[in-house]
């Protein structure tokens, strides 16, 4: 069995071939201990049914292909029983050594998963890549890529706090759920007291976000009384104004659940009209 093309066209689409798997090698036998062996059947039964989603990234040496990225897919080809895959041959010509050195750290992944993010942010800074190029490179999906890249918004303390103590990566995109550093650092605390698991964790967010959820619309209550009690304190200041002038002011304050209640009752300056009375309400 074959590799099937199944990837979207890259670039350079010239330089994609099919090559057999028994020319490719991998430089670094470490990286083989990193693979999940579930992961790996789970590719590879993928595999069998569509093809190699997405070519390997090699490049042309004495000795044949050197891997550079796409060891997973590599493994799972093997085990699918495929005789060669679609490959993305690199140029030394044309790519910094560099950049193949660091692709090749990166998938080495013997580190924990936030050196393996800044490793990711390096790459793309020092060539210039978007998330997608990485991705690419990286043979992993681009999704993948932004997710790693998100765990650098936290601090360096709750990084240190999260290493030190044994949690995984899915604990640390949990807390990410959280925008402020002191929610995050109490769920943090919490999750270390008491030995949380992933679940666990996760709840003790939801509960943290529902009771930001709660406290909001009562602050927007909160300033909308102290508002309205303003405006009132301004009217009866003003009524204070009147008397002092000499006007006869009756005010007159009422407040239940629903609504209050405010008249003032201020006679006419023209007594001989019946002494009409000027009245109005503020609900």
């Amino acid at each position: 069995m074959s590799g099937i093309l199944t990837f979207a066209n890259k670039t350079d689409t010239q330089r994609i071939a099919d090559i057999e798997l028994k020319e490719i090698f991998i430089s670094n036998r470490n990286q083989c201990m990193t693979c999940d062996p579930k992961e790996l059947q789970k590719i590879a039964d993928e595999t069998a049914r569509n093809g190699i989603s997405e070519p390997l990234n090699v490049v042309k040496t004495d000795k044949g292909y050197q891997l550079i990225s796409g060891l997973n897919n590599y493994y799972a080809a093997k085990l699918a029983g495929i005789a060669s895959v679609p490959c993305f041959i690199i140029d030394k010509t044309d790519t910094d050594i560099g950049m193949i050195n660091q692709i090749q750290i990166i998938n080495n992944n013997t580190y924990d998963f936030f050196k393996e993010a800044e490793e990711i942010e390096r790459l793309i800074s020092l060539y210039g890549m978007t998330q997608e190029d990485a991705a690419s490179h990286l043979g992993k999906a681009q999704s993948t890529v932004a997710n790693k890249l998100r765990l650098l918004r936290l601090t360096e303390e709750e990084r240190k706090l999260i290493t030190e103590n044994h949690l995984t990566e899915r604990h640390a995109r949990a807390l990410l759920r959280l925008a402020a550093p002191q929610e995050r650092m109490y769920i943090l605390n919490m999750v270390i007291k008491h030995g949380f698991n992933v679940e666990k964790t996760e709840l003790a967010v939801d509960k943290v976000i529902g009771h930001r959820h709660r406290r909001e619309p009562y602050r927007k209550r909160s300033r909308s009384v102290q508002s309205v009690k303003a405006c009132i304190n301004m009217i009866l200041k003003s009524m204070e104004i009147l008397e002092s002038s000499g006007f006869n002011v009756n005010t007159k304050k009422t407040e239940n659940e629903d609504y209050m209640e405010l008249t003032v009752r201020i006679p006419n300056n023209n007594h001989n009209n019946n002494k009409k009375e000027n009245n109005f309400s503020v609900l």
